[in-house]
């Protein structure tokens, strides 16, 4: 997309709304921005008037659409994903259902924490910085995420094009790939647990696949 990468350019950080209005018609960037507006809205617009259950399947939802999940659950998987003898306990999902909602799982902990009554909750603000294109055509959008309290995240998000369009494969912050963050704690949940092996739910949802969340770069 010859269009795309000539918009490589940067944008001047401290102008945020021109940066988010100057690559509104570039799709890669665009699929960002969405993505973040509509994960800003189930967290921070809905938090008074939707349930947990609620904005748990939203969100759920949101990354169905935005992300490339099956692929990315293949590579968390890793060598798990194949070749590897029959587990003993049989997988109630799907790796990719599994990996869908423990990512929105780990989203709901973004939200802030309810407060007694109604008011206003200061909110990150994503600005949309660079966009280039490798060899691949993998395309890499460049922003940077100001937090509510002033602190600022690099954050680079790597979009394929798939036959279904657009989808985020990876998301990198501070150098640290996420798919890559998951798939180590995997690797060793799955050693540790031979029998859950090819289920992508329950290696997630082990302690050590949380803390590697936890330590992530800006997490609570």
């Amino acid at each position: 997309m010859a269009t795309a990468a000539c918009l490589a350019v940067v944008t001047p950080a401290d102008n945020r709304a021109v940066a988010h209005e100057s690559f509104a018609t570039v799709p890669s960037a665009r699929l960002v921005s969405d993505f973040f507006d509509d994960v800003f809205k189930i967290i921070f617009l809905d938090q008074f008037s939707a349930t947990p259950e609620l904005q748990r399947a939203a969100l759920r939802d949101v990354l169905a659409r935005s992300i490339d999940a099956g692929a990315i659950s293949h590579f968390i998987l890793g060598r798990f994903a194949a070749g590897q003898p029959a587990s003993t306990h049989t997988p109630a999902i799907t790796p990719t259902d599994g990996f869908l909602n423990f990512a929105a799982a780990a989203m709901m902990r973004m939200a802030p924490h309810r407060a007694s009554g109604p008011g206003p909750v200061t909110a990150p603000v994503l600005v949309i910085l660079t966009m280039t294109m490798r060899r691949d055509q993998t395309r890499l959008v460049q922003s940077e995420l100001i937090l509510p309290n002033g602190r600022s995240l690099p954050l680079t998000w790597e979009i394929a094009d798939r036959p279904s369009g657009l989808r985020i494969e990876d998301v990198n912050c501070l150098g640290i790939s996420l798919r890559l963050m998951l798939r180590s704690a995997v690797a060793e949940a799955a050693a540790e647990h031979p029998e859950d092996a090819h289920d992508l739910g329950r290696l997630l949802g082990s302690d050590r696949a949380l803390a590697q969340i936890s330590g992530a770069p800006g997490s609570p």
